[in-house]
């Protein structure tokens, strides 16, 4: 097993990321360490930028920023996270999950960032191999509700008169990830696309030969 393989999972609030990650981490029979996009924060700590990020509103900032503006945040910030999370993945002695990281948070044109950091990007992106979560609209917003944890279950939903809504967005969400699943492979990165609703025995195997075929 590669020190610096990196697991990122993506895919929409609700699906089951964290809870198939807790799974597969008790599954498996190796040290894996599981990282989080704060990880990245303490070198940028000062940052306005970064502490957006952070706190879940980086969205917010572009929105209310002019389209220069937007682009220049998203590659540059994106930039940062290359140079550290490199050096990050070096100094890892085990394979890492990771569950918030940028490809989760915002989507990043890929040519670009490429043309900007082409060294860095290289590196940033040789050990990863990305894990796309899908399920049914209805089942990750119920689901959402009974949990109260994600975006799907805030607002008045118990009535049912935001649930087209909401279905809606999850199911805008659900063809983000997918593509953004496309571009990464075809940047030539292994992706594997589980059905949230799979038995986990199921995943689990799954994902045992995918990691296999990593090695």
């Amino acid at each position: 097993m590669t020190a610096n393989l990196l697991l990122e999972f993506i895919g929409p609030s609700g699906v089951g990321k964290t809870t198939f990650i807790d799974t597969f981490l008790a599954h498996r029979p190796e040290t894996w360490t599981h990282r989080n996009a704060i990880d990245l924060s303490k070198p940028y700590q000062s940052t306005l930028i970064h502490e957006y990020f952070l706190q879940g509103k980086l969205q917010r900032v572009l929105r209310e920023s002019n389209d220069m503006l937007k682009r220049v945040t998203r590659v540059r910030y994106f930039g940062r996270v290359l140079t550290i999370d490199v050096a990050a993945m070096n100094a890892l002695p085990t394979p890492a999950v990771l569950e918030e990281g940028v490809f989760q948070h915002f989507g990043v044109e890929f040519q670009k960032i490429a043309k900007h950091y082409p060294a860095d990007f290289k590196s940033f992106m040789a050990p990863r191999a990305f894990v796309n979560l899908t399920g049914d609209p209805q089942r990750i917003l119920d689901q959402s509700k009974q949990r109260g944890e994600t975006r799907w279950a805030m607002g008045d939903t118990t009535d049912g008169s935001n649930d087209k809504k909401l279905i809606k967005q999850i199911e805008d969400s659900l063809a983000f990830r997918q593509r953004q699943a496309k571009e990464l492979e075809a940047y030539g990165r292994p992706v594997l696309t589980l059905d949230a609703e799979m038995p986990d025995e199921e995943k689990l195997a799954i994902l045992d030969e995918f990691i296999q075929e990593l090695q």
